[in-house]
């Protein structure tokens, strides 16, 4: 099992990119339930998946991107989330991804990254999760 937590670069690309992009776009946006600071600002929070994945029937690359390919599309388009490879790119028994969801419900960013975990684990992949770990981050 492989441990430690998201590196501070994906963090720092969820928060900083991904979330001005969303907002822009109308993806999400401020509304008058969120969660309020004392400041009178309101809350977001940045939900982070790192999950270690490792790919025991693949003999090669090809094989692993075709794998992760299936696994990326489906996650992104049956829970609207943004998930890359972020780790072990040249390794073709293992692969790291990296799914990032923005919302103004701590508790239904967790909700979606639970669920896309066990959509992972309960999928035809192939694959088989070493190890996953789920950050919410809260930021004004």
């Amino acid at each position: 099992m492989r441990g430690g937590s998201p590196s501070r670069g994906y963090l720092n690309f969820c928060v900083y990119l991904i979330f001005p992009l969303f907002y822009f776009c109308g993806i999400i946006s401020c509304a008058p339930d969120q969660a309020r600071t004392t400041s009178g600002l309101y809350v977001m929070n940045v939900g982070v998946c790192k999950i270690s994945l490792r790919l025991p029937e693949n003999l090669s690359l090809k094989g692993k991107r075709r794998v992760l390919k299936s696994i990326t599309t489906r996650v992104r388009s049956q829970f609207n989330v943004s998930v890359a490879e972020v780790d072990d790119h040249d390794l073709w028994q293992l692969a790291t991804i990296g799914i990032c969801c923005v919302s103004n419900n701590k508790r239904y960013t967790n909700q979606v990254l639970s669920k896309v975990v066990d959509f992972i684990t309960a999928g035809r992949f192939d694959v088989e999760i070493l190890n996953y770990e789920i950050e919410i981050l809260p930021v004004l």
